[in-house]
């Protein structure tokens, strides 16, 4: 489910696995764009980048899920007791 309720004051938001089949480059291009154009080191980083292992995989073979994948949640548990 998105989310867990945990009484009447508590309630955290969860998006775990977005986009769960899709490529995120074909599903939001845009923002794939520049998600490619800010991350650090394109050699190891970039789906065609020279040291990323999984450009250089042979065409017969599965391909992994280069992602990206977003994980996010939202909310506030207050505590019951402090923590030592």
């Amino acid at each position: 489910s998105g989310g867990i309720e945990l009484g009447s004051a508590a309630r955290l938001l969860k998006l775990k696995d977005f986009p769960p089949a899709a490529d995120f480059a074909e599903l939001l291009p845009k923002q794939h764009a520049d998600w490619a154009a800010a991350i650090p080191f394109a050699a190891y980083t970039s789906r065609t980048g020279q040291l990323n292992l999984a450009s250089a995989l042979p065409h017969w073979s599965l391909p992994p899920d280069l992602g990206p994948k977003m994980y996010a949640a939202y909310g506030c548990i207050e505590e019951t007791e402090p923590l030592d």
